[in-house]
């Protein structure tokens, strides 16, 4: 379901897929777009999310066109496979590598093919990974100085060894000759064979290309240089006002660059100092070669020779911005020596729909239009349009369309928080002036999803006056552990409360104000804890503040509120009766939960590994009532911090160890609501502001519905003689309660399953279906 405004996509790397067939665009939301480019145009075909942090690299799998594989990178470290046909995440590792470029290479010898992927990010050299599994195979590391690789290529020469070229942030040129690489390990790296130092600082992107094997382009901030492969000497040197972020060798004598403000120039080289066998071929012989473009009238003192004969326009203002990754761009060259440039526009805060596709194809500029061009009056450069261009937000104008109820729906602008609670079939959302309102999870799915649903449940929709201010958060706290009340809701708001609700009655229980400000997000404490923990919600303030509120005896249990900076992890160790908070500067306050008072703060390694072993204490799920401190250890603590109640508590707390646990409750239709395989399911898109997701389980929706024809049976079975007292007494799930719960169960699955009908089939094909669809 998506949102009433396109998600905002602020592009920030680009990859082309195949022949151009398909473009990926990443996002920093860590959402990755996959583009169709036709003749016609450019149309979104596919999201994928799984990432939870920005995009810093793409790249396929293979080199071979029939892949359909590509690998995606975030800067949190993660690094995923997918499958681009339909869009499923094949395969993911975390890996402390910071990736901002990667590079497949096919390495050959004698008995086998390998693909390998060749990385570069924020670490020393280079790192090599296995495509199909995501492992580090091996290293390029470097002997002398080694850095950053802020760029690099591989460059394929007649009659020569393939290398790998790549240049440091220190200006640094290094080269690896790839030879003998199946048999390099983590153990045995790959070592540089040649290295030298330019003058070149801020490099951003550099490119090669076999149409003229002699030259390699590289980009830095505010230049541009086309470098001699024979001597690593400079032969050209261009510079830009603007910011400069990539580059593409289109020619034997033709180079285009890229700026950020989304300006694409190409430059005509000066033929006089190309060298090499492509450029001897078509030009001749240096001494009497004669540069085409040298009678026209322009102004070459910033292209060091080399004349701008064409450019594409740039982006729109409201769209740039003077960070460096303001455009993203990407290049394809395709059979018959034309090319493909590819410019994403990345959206700022201004206007964050605006973010944009934009394909350039570029004309083929041979000799004889470059003759022709210099025989023109016409003033160069010459501009273009582009030839394509689409975005989310052209998408969704085509797309839109009005509701025809006046409730508020998932995705409106106004709604800011929500929360499904499968055990009432109910969706609840938070506004932003702070009610809440309840809809049947039937009536919205089909208002959004039917031309013609959702007019049988108008009733159901209810409005809760909970808070002042907006509500941040919603909190169904039975969809987690079993040990909270079913009816139970939590909800947070900006105006710094946090309001306990049963939700099948719609009234409010208790209103606690304990937090010093907005409430962001709620915690659930681990099974494992002590009781009185195990009663309260741990929530979260925006000031740095933490509440565990008692639901069960209406109180706050502590108050944590020393924190100097945001807080990033909450843990706790159940075994010690600790609370532990990591904030954003790395420090660790340690908070004893029986006395409420703040036992050390640790900082360093010491507060990484405290960290680590309390992770490893939460998965101890057996522990009995008693577990954690003694009370010895729990009546010292409350002395030293003069806590009476808690010493009442310790002395007088004694429980008997042979006090038989209450009786569980039988199995029953619930357990499929409770259970995270529900038959719906309903949560936001990541990434998507306002999209949700709703996901059906048909398994399980066949299950519960075998279950409740099996019930019935049951019922119907029973001996004639049986009083309806005697049935009380067989089973305990029939009494009032359980009745008219059972009662709303059958409701909702057979509203489920005719919405999955109504959207998997057509009518008029089949009329029994028909009969049991229609309402």
């Amino acid at each position: 379901m998506w949102a009433s405004k396109p998600p905002p996509l602020k592009i920030t790397c680009l990859q082309f897929l195949g022949q151009g067939e398909h473009i990926l665009s990443g996002s920093d939301s860590g959402v990755i777009v996959l583009w169709r480019c036709a003749p016609d145009g450019i149309t979104p075909r596919l999201m994928m999310t799984g990432h939870c942090a920005s995009i810093t690299a793409l790249c396929p799998a293979s080199l071979s066109h029939k892949s359909s594989r590509f690998i995606s990178a975030s800067s949190d470290g993660e690094v995923a496979l997918w499958d681009w046909q339909d869009g499923r995440c094949i395969d993911a590792a975390e890996s402390s590598y910071l990736h901002r470029r990667m590079i497949p290479y096919l390495n050959e010898t004698p008995t086998q093919k390998r693909t390998i992927i060749i990385c570069s990010g924020e670490y020393n050299d280079l790192v090599v990974l296995d495509p199909s599994d995501l492992t580090v195979i091996f290293y390029f590391n470097s002997r002398v100085e080694p850095d950053w690789v802020s760029s690099f290529l591989f460059v394929n020469r007649s009659g020569k060894v393939d290398s790998c070229v790549g240049l440091t942030m220190a200006g640094m040129i290094k080269l690896w000759r790839m030879v003998d690489l199946d048999r390099k390990t983590m153990d045995t790296p790959a070592y540089e064979d040649e290295s030298k130092r330019l003058a070149l600082n801020q490099v951003r992107d550099t490119s090669y290309d076999t149409v003229n094997e002699s030259l390699m382009v590289v980009v830095c901030e505010h230049t541009w240089h086309v470098i001699d492969l024979d001597d690593l000497s400079v032969i050209v040197t261009g510079v830009s006002e603007g910011n400069l972020v990539s580059g593409k060798v289109i020619d034997v004598d033709k180079v285009a660059i890229a700026g950020n403000d989304g300006t694409l120039r190409l430059y005509q080289l000066p033929v006089t100092q190309l060298r090499g066998p492509q450029a001897e071929e078509r030009f001749g012989p240096i001494a009497s070669r004669v540069n085409v473009l040298e009678g026209n009238k322009m102004d070459r003192g910033r292209g060091g020779g080399a004349v701008e004969f064409a450019r594409l326009d740039a982006a729109p203002k409201e769209l740039y911005h003077e960070w460096l990754s303001s455009c993203s761009w990407a290049f394809l060259a395709l059979p018959g020596g034309e090319y493909i440039a590819a410019r994403a526009e990345r959206a700022t805060e201004e206007h964050e729909d605006g973010g944009g596709l934009l394909l350039w194809r570029l004309p083929r500029y041979d000799q004889d239009f470059m003759r022709k061009l210099a025989s023109m009056q016409q003033q160069l450069p010459l501009k273009y349009k582009g030839t394509h261009e689409n975005s989310l937000a052209k998408v969704w104008e085509q797309l839109q369309y009005e509701d025809e109820d006046n409730f508020p729906n998932l995705g409106d602008e106004h709604v800011t928080a929500s929360l499904y609670v499968p055990s009432q079939g109910r969706m609840l959302m938070g506004m932003r002036d702070g009610f809440i309102v309840t809809r049947y999870i039937c009536e919205l799915i089909s208002s959004r999803f039917l031309s013609e649903g959702g007019s049988q449940w108008r009733n159901s929709t209810r409005a809760m006056r909970a808070h002042r201010s907006s509500v941040r958060c919603l909190l169904h706290p039975a969809s987690h552990h079993p040990r909270f009340d079913s009816n139970l809701v939590l909800s947070g708001g900006d105006d710094h409360a946090v309001v306990m609700w049963n939700v099948s009655t719609a009234q409010r229980i208790h209103r606690f104000t304990v937090n010093g400000g907005p409430i962001t997000r709620f915690i659930i404490p681990p099974e494992n804890t002590s009781k009185a923990i195990m009663k309260c919600i741990c929530a979260v303030g925006d000031d740095a503040s933490i509440a565990l509120l008692n639901v069960r005896d209406q109180k706050c249990q502590l108050l944590a509120a020393r924190h100097p900076t945001p807080i990033d992890v909450i843990r706790f160790r159940p075994l010690d009766d600790y609370m532990l908070v990591r904030l954003k500067d790395g420090d660790v306050y340690v908070w004893q939960l029986e006395t409420a008072s703040l036992d050390r703060i640790a900082s360093g390694m010491t507060a990484s590994d405290m960290m680590l072993a309390c992770d490893e204490v939460e998965e101890v799920k057996e522990v009995s009532d008693e577990a954690g401190a003694t009370s010895a250890v729990q009546l010292v603590r409350a002395l030293r911090h003069r806590n009476l109640q808690a010493v009442k508590k310790v002395g007088g707390g004694i429980t008997h160890k042979d006090a038989s646990p209450s009786t569980a409750t039988p199995p029953s239709i619930a357990t499929y609501v409770e259970d995270p395989t529900t038959p719906v399911t309903v949560f936001p898109l990541m990434g998507n502001d306002g999209a949700h997701v709703v996901l059906f389980d048909v398994v399980a929706l066949i299950n519960a519905i075998n279950i409740l024809d099996q019930e019935d049976d049951r019922i119907e079975t029973l001996p004639s003689g049986v009083s309806t007292n005697s049935i009380s007494r067989v089973d305990s799930e029939r009494s009032l309660s359980a009745r008219l719960s059972l009662q709303f169960e059958s409701t909702l699955l057979h509203d489920l399953a005719r919405i999955v009908l109504s959207l998997l089939h057509g009518w008029n094909l089949d009329e029994d279906l028909d009969s049991y669809i229609d309402y």
